[in-house]
């Protein structure tokens, strides 16, 4: 019996070796109904022209996605799925209708490729025997939108309280008053405590929100960790979105001597040993968190302590609300960093419900114990194991965590950040052989986790996603060593990087573009 095959509803995918299915003809460049349909003609014809079962009819189409936002210049790829009065469903991107409501600001293929002209919004449609789905998609300025909502001038609930001089004349070194922006911060002290601010008109798009804080240090330095609660609210009070923010000062609080040319170090006790004094200094960090969600004008914000802040103040500096465009494609001659020839993985290991949410983004690689894997080339192989706290002595915590991981495992943490950098030469070597027609590399959305050295050709280009989307995350180097700066001796704990170079007898025409990069450095040795 010839059989036609259908894609999985949802994009889920069946392992073919876990159910045997009947007969099968691929037929290429027709898709699964049409081809239904002449199947199911072809075998009434041949059993006389008696009738044959009724096909299943279209009901309704979702568009993917539902709403977007992009540059002038860019393109951005919908798809259309059909769902069929017998509860089947189909890819029809290709067989749909797609019309723009403003051809002015976006126009849009018989493929469902869309462009963007100019600034706007429009409406996008597909339609298919008489059904229509739409979509919005707008069309932000060239210029990045970003707005700042500094959390003394929010709205303050319980004992949350302002510090910092009103006139902005704190300058003191190590106050949380006097090293926040504008000279100003909201302290939360409390379960409950929080901070609200209300979305602004001009505020309506942004989908994405990047928050500035201050938590506590360890009693001996290398930091702490916790969370802030964030919940969105629309302006008659109902949740449109909630979530927990996790929390470190691992990156901020350093010691030593302040613009002396001396050494900063995460533990007060080596500032001591090897630096003038051991004020504290930089208190602050960052976090961004892409929302799910595009806000609306008149949401509220709130930042709230909630009861698993076992530790001191919590201070907000602000939080600034952007609006981020669909991730970008790779143009004609760019060969993927993921491609089998180059082979880099990208691998997320945040999201495991102990420490990280997905919200964090400053750098972490030495809080993990291990990547445990057969196939180094094949991420859906590896299971992650995570530490449940951040690690107060990450260096010798991570040499140890490699080396026992390394006798019986294809892949440690550090193993893996090395393979993407040799991903990354590769790449770049294929690009810029002679002949071969590339213009770069093009670095897909993911996390990188990589270390070391990498030098760029000349006349090349290595452009990601958007800085929202491709992200390279450096792996802290094995263990600390002694060093020697303008005379002075210490212990550097040679956080892991990513350093872009150019090769020896340098080179020209290097292009850099659209990816971020989240070292691994917890202090500063100049």
């Amino acid at each position: 019996m010839l059989r036609a095959v259908t894609s999985d509803p949802a994009g889920s995918f069946e392992d073919p070796r876990t159910k045997l299915r009947s007969s099968r003809l691929d037929v290429p460049n027709v898709p699964a109904r049409i081809f239904s349909l002449l199947l199911t003609v072809c075998c009434a014809a041949c059993s006389g022209g008696g009738s044959g079962a009724t096909q299943p009819t279209l009901k309704s189409i979702q568009i993917s996605p539902a709403s977007a936002n992009i540059l002038p210049g860019q393109n951005l790829q919908f798809q259309a799925t059909g769902t069929y009065s017998d509860g089947s469903t189909d890819d029809i991107t290709m067989q749909a209708s797609w019309v723009s409501s403003q051809t002015s600001a976006v126009n849009i293929g018989a493929s469902g490729q869309a462009s963007a002209l100019a600034t706007g919004s429009t409406v996008i449609r597909a339609q298919l025997a008489g059904v229509m789905a739409t979509a919005t998609l707008s069309v932000a300025p060239s210029t990045w939108h970003v707005a700042r909502y500094e959390a003394e001038a929010g709205m303050l609930s319980g004992a949350a309280a302002v510090v910092g001089a009103a006139d902005g004349s704190d300058r003191a070194v190590g106050d949380l008053g006097g090293e926040a922006s504008g000279r100003r911060a909201v302290t939360l002290i409390g379960a409950g405590d929080s901070v609200a601010w209300t979305v602004a008109a001009s505020e309506a798009s942004a989908n994405a929100v990047v928050l500035r804080f201050s938590i506590p240090d360890a009693p001996g330095g290398g930091g702490l960790s916790g969370s802030l609660d964030l919940a969105i609210a629309n302006k008659n009070g109902a949740s449109r979105f909630a979530d927990s923010l996790q929390l470190t000062s691992r990156y901020s609080w350093l010691y030593g001597g302040v613009m002396d040319g001396t050494k900063l170090y995460d533990v007060p006790a080596n500032a001591t040993t090897y630096a003038t004094a051991a004020t504290p200094t930089h208190l602050y960090d960052e976090i961004q968190l892409k929302l799910p969600i595009v806000l609306a004008a008149g949401d509220t914000i709130t930042l709230s302590r909630n009861m698993a802040a076992a530790f001191g103040v919590i201070a907000v500096d602000f939080v600034e609300l952007e609006t981020v465009p669909a991730a970008l494609t790779p143009a004609s001659g760019y060969l993927s960093l993921t491609d089998p020839r180059c082979g880099a993985i990208a691998l997320d290991l945040r999201n495991s419900n102990s420490v990280f949410d997905g919200a964090d983004d400053s750098s972490y690689g030495s809080v993990f114990n291990a990547v445990i894997g057969i196939n180094p080339y094949n991420p859906a192989s590896f299971s992650v194991q995570e530490k449940v706290t951040y690690s107060t002595n990450p260096a010798s915590d991570a040499l140890q965590d490699t080396v026992a991981s390394a006798a019986s495992a294809g892949m440690s943490m550090f193993a893996l950040a090395d393979h993407n950098l040799h991903s990354l030469q590769t790449c770049l070597a294929l690009a810029a052989a002679s002949g071969s027609g590339l213009a770069g590399v093009f670095v897909p959305p993911g996390r990188y986790y990589v270390r070391g050295v990498l030098p760029v050709p000349s006349n090349i280009a290595l452009q990601g996603a958007g800085m929202w989307y491709s992200k390279f995350t450096a792996v802290d180097t094995e263990a600390p060593s002694a060093v020697t700066v303008n005379g002075r001796t210490g212990i550097a704990g040679l956080s892991g990087n990513l350093v872009i170079s150019s090769p020896t007898g340098g080179s020209t025409g290097v292009r850099l573009s659209n990816f971020a990069i989240f070292g691994n450095v917890t202090q500063r040795d100049v």
